[in-house]
């Protein structure tokens, strides 16, 4: 718990403290202001779950009376400008009764309670009640918020380039809650508004996908959570541009190489793959598979991207490998699916953006990554294709979110 006590009485502020932390569950954070000014800087750089402020206090300490006036000005503040950051509770405190019954009549809908530093035994018994108060309110919002869901759709994607096409399909802003965040209103195919959030992590990695998505799933929340871009391909098993969809993605550098003998060893990978929710957004790519075509607008935008590289792809659903290094050589490629001869596609972060979907402490989402295939992970890779695919993935999952999935 993270307490913010607004007191210019530093002897009052230290019986606070005391409550607080013989009160507290478990170990909590107590800053201190004893002006209006100091009490502004904490609330600007924090959030607290609990704010007990003294309502008549200074404007600068050692200048000026501490008066309710102020006081109110602080309050009103947090509550009517949006400056400060608004604590989850406010309690308000004083010796002053004149001063309570004025709060109470003005103010005073806006405090969770006022406390009368009259008795200190009274007071004090009412100030750990309320604490405890907070804490279980705190329990019940947190269990609330992580037993349902806040949005509709995540979008997540490696690197930037997988995200620009994003910008020209949907009208994006950034988002005030998630830094480098944007957010989106999109129409489902029932013609209700949804709102999306769309995260680019900056960099490939599995690493830095787990760690973003993670944080991502438990800020939004999100009913379902898609990762789009490119990936290899396995030759004669997809055609450049492709775009696949991950019905399950496999580590196939977390594992085991085993001797065989007479034969070449056997990659076992450990854990094995991770597969996407037989239900939800898998069926519905499955049903779409058999009657996908790009509108025309979409296949123009590829091709004028590929420089007349790519004009036809298909949608498939596959299974792909997953690991931490980029694959330029068809004989390593070659030992992943020997390890998994279902094995479609390979990229770098699919195996963490699945296993955080799954292992997230919030309510857990739908969840599927769509890349199209750039290269098929030979000497001739490169990246002439990365803008392209990116945009046939992203073309996809604006199908599926706008005309075929049922939220």
């Amino acid at each position: 718990m993270r307490v913010a006590i607004i007191h210019d009485r530093s002897d009052v502020a230290d019986e606070i403290e005391a409550v607080i932390r013989e009160t507290s569950e478990s170990g909590c954070r107590v800053d201190r202001a004893d002006d209006v000014l100091k009490a502004r800087d904490l609330l600007r750089g924090n959030f607290y779950d609990l704010a007990v402020v003294d309502l008549t206090l200074p404007v600068r300490m050692g200048r000026g009376d501490a008066t309710l006036v102020n006081a109110e000005v602080l309050l009103a503040e947090i509550f009517d400008t949006g400056d400060v950051r608004v604590p989850a509770d406010i309690l308000g405190i004083s010796r002053d009764p004149d001063v309570l019954k004025t709060v109470r009549t003005s103010i005073g809908q806006h405090l969770m309670a006022c406390l009368h530093e009259e008795t200190a035994n009274v007071w004090k018994e009412d100030l750990a009640a309320k604490i405890r108060y907070v804490q279980a309110a705190g329990r019940a919002r947190r269990l609330v918020a992580n037993s349902q869901f806040d949005i509709e759709l995540l979008v997540v994607t490696a690197l930037d380039v997988e995200a620009a096409p994003y910008h020209r399909l949907f009208e994006t802003s950034a988002s005030d809650e998630y830094r480098d965040a944007h957010q989106f209103d999109f129409v489902d195919r029932t013609g209700e508004t949804r709102r999306g959030i769309l995260f680019s992590v900056g960099g490939s990695g599995q690493a830095p996908t787990g760690s973003a998505t993670q944080g991502l799933l438990s800020q939004f929340r999100p009913r379902l959570a898609m990762m789009s871009g490119f990936c290899g391909g396995v030759s004669g098993r997809t055609n450049l541009g492709d775009a696949v969809a991950f019905k399950s993605s496999a580590a196939w550098d977390y594992g085991k190489w085993e001797d065989v003998p007479g034969s070449t060893p056997i990659f076992k990978p450990r854990p094995g793959a991770l597969n996407i929710p037989v239900r939800g957004v898998r069926e519905t790519i499955r049903t779409m598979i058999s009657s996908y075509v790009p509108d025309d607008e979409t296949i123009g935008a590829v091709t004028r991207v590929s420089h007349d590289l790519l004009s036809t792809w298909r949608l498939l659903q596959e299974a792909a490998g997953s690991g931490s290094a980029v694959i330029t050589s068809s004989d390593k490629l070659g030992e992943i699916t020997r390890g998994d001869d279902a094995i479609r596609a390979v990229d770098m972060e699919s195996y963490a953006f699945y296993h955080a979907c799954l292992n997230t402490p919030v309510q857990p989402p739908d969840f599927v990554c769509i890349k199209a295939v750039a290269d098929h992970c030979n000497g001739e890779k490169d990246d002439r294709l990365h803008a392209a695919c990116s945009l046939i993935s992203a073309s996809i999952v604006k199908q599926i979110i706008t005309r075929e999935h049922r939220f």
